[in-house]
C-alpha cells in the first residue's frame, strides 16, 4: 500500500484534569479532503493491518497511516488484532492514540495473555495519559494452535465461564475502583484501581458471536455480539423493535458507480475456484470468522446484489463484502442499521482510494434512513 506519511508522529501530553481527549500540538494535513459527512447513528471501526506480514520499523508507519486514513473518513475507532504471531495490541493501541486526534482503539483481548486487573490498568493508564476511550474486543474462541502452544486449550463451556468472569472483573475495577471476586478462574481481594477511572470513558465490550461460547458470554454480560451479516434483503427494513445492540463484520468496496466497484472487487479477490488461507488474519488471528455460516453461503450470482460472500467463502478474508456504488452500499448499511446493527467493523482496505470511497458511502447512509 503506497501512502504518504508525516515525518514525525504528533506528540501528546496529559489532559486528565480537563477530561478531554488530547489533541496533537501540530495540525496535520489530512490524506484527502472529505466533504462534511451526512449525520448517521453508526459506530464504525476500521481494522489495523496484522503485524505478521509487517516489516520491522516500517510497520509503525503503516499503522499510523491506516489510523489517520480511518479518522479522516469518519471512523470512530480501529480494531487491533491479538495472537501469538502479532505484536502486543496494547503497544499498537498506544501508537494509534499518539498518531491520531480522536480515534479509539478496539483492542482484541485474549484472557490467556493478561490478567483482568492488568487489562483494567492498561485502560485506566491510557485514559490518564491521553483522555482517550479504549474499547474491548474479547476473543471468544481463541486460535487453537496458539492456545495449545501455551497449554491452555479449554472446552467451549469452560471458555464461556472464563470470559464472563474476566469481563466482569475489568468492568468492576473501572466502575468502582475496587474489586473483590471469588470465582472459579479468578480471585481478587479488595484490589484497587488508582487513579479513579472517569465514567465517560468506560469501554464498550464486543464479543464474537460466531461460537457458542461467544454467544453465551455476550448474552450473560450484555456485551455487543459481533456477527456475520446476512444479505441486506434478509432483514426487515427499519425494524422498530430492534435494540440497536448488534455489530457486524463487513468489508466494503465502493466506487462512484457499480461497474467500477465490481472491477475493483474482482481485481482484489479473483475467483479461481480454490480456497486460500493467505489472509494474514485468517492465518494468525482468532479463527471464529473462518467457520463459514450458512447465512453467508455464496449466492447464485455475486453480481446480482451488493452483498458478496465469495472472499469469505474462499478464505481470502474474514468477512463478506458489500460491493457497489456509494449509494448502493449506503442503502445496504442503512438496512443493517434499521435492523439493529449499528456498529460496523470494517475489513482492512487495500489502498488509500478504498478508504476515500468508504467514507463517501458512509456519508450517504443517513439519506436512506427514515426521518
Amino acid at each position: 500500500m503506497k501512502m504518504r506519511f508525516d515525518t514525525d508522529a504528533p506528540r501528546r501530553g496529559p489532559a486528565w484534569a480537563a477530561g478531554k481527549a488530547v489533541g496533537p500540538s501540530e495540525v496535520r494535513e489530512p490524506f484527502f479532503a472529505m466533504p462534511a459527512p451526512v449525520k448517521h447513528d453508526l459506530q464504525v471501526f476500521s481494522t489495523c493491518p496484522p503485524s505478521v506480514f509487517g516489516t520491522p520499523l516500517q510497520y509503525g508507519r503503516q499503522i499510523r497511516d491506516i489510523a489517520r486514513l480511518s479518522e479522516d473518513v469518519g471512523c470512530d475507532g480501529i480494531l487491533v488484532y491479538t495472537g501469538n504471531a502479532q505484536i502486543d495490541p496494547w503497544l499498537a493501541a498506544q501508537f494509534i492514540i499518539e498518531a491520531t486526534r480522536r480515534l479509539c482503539p478496539l483492542v482484541s483481548v485474549e484472557p490467556l495473555y493478561m490478567h483482568p486487573y492488568t487489562v483494567a490498568k492498561m485502560i485506566s493508564s491510557l485514559a490518564f495519559l491521553y483522555g482517550r476511550q479504549v474499547h474491548l474486543n474479547i476473543v471468544a474462541a481463541g486460535r487453537t494452535p496458539d492456545l495449545a502452544a501455551l497449554g491452555a486449550a479449554a472446552a467451549p463451556a469452560e471458555r464461556c465461564a472464563v470470559l464472563v468472569e474476566y469481563v466482569r472483573i475489568v468492568e468492576q475495577l473501572l466502575r468502582d475502583g475496587r474489586a473483590t471476586h471469588e470465582g472459579r478462574h479468578y480471585r481478587l481481594a479488595g484490589a484497587t484501581m488508582v487513579p479513579k477511572f472517569p465514567e465517560n470513558l468506560m469501554p464498550r465490550v464486543l464479543i464474537s458471536a460466531s461460537s457458542d461460547a461467544g454467544r453465551r458470554a455476550a448474552q450473560a454480560l450484555g456485551a455487543i455480539p459481533v456477527e456475520f451479516p446476512k444479505p441486506p434483503g434478509a432483514y426487515a427494513p427499519y425494524a422498530g423493535a430492534c435494540d440497536a445492540s448488534g455489530a457486524i463484520r463487513i468489508g466494503i468496496i465502493a466506487r462512484a458507480n457499480e461497474d467500477e466497484a465490481w472491477n475493483a472487487a474482482r481485481a482484489r479477490f479473483p475467483s479461481n475456484g480454490k480456497r486460500h488461507l493467505a489472509a494474514p488474519a485468517a492465518r494468525s488471528c482468532t479463527p471464529a470468522a473462518r467457520i463459514l455460516p450458512a447465512a453467508v453461503q455464496p449466492q447464485t450470482s455475486a453480481a446480482d446484489s451488493v452483498y458478496w460472500p465469495l472472499p469469505l467463502h474462499n478464505a481470502r478474508t474474514l468477512c463478506p463484502y458489500l460491493v457497489g456504488s456509494h449509494d448502493g452500499v449506503a442503502r445496504a448499511l442503512a438496512r443493517y442499521a434499521g435492523a439493529g446493527y449499528r456498529t460496523l467493523i470494517l475489513d482492512g482496505p487495500a489502498a488509500t482510494e478504498d478508504m476515500r470511497h468508504i467514507g463517501a458511502a458512509l456519508g450517504r447512509t443517513g439519506d436512506y434512513r427514515p426521518a
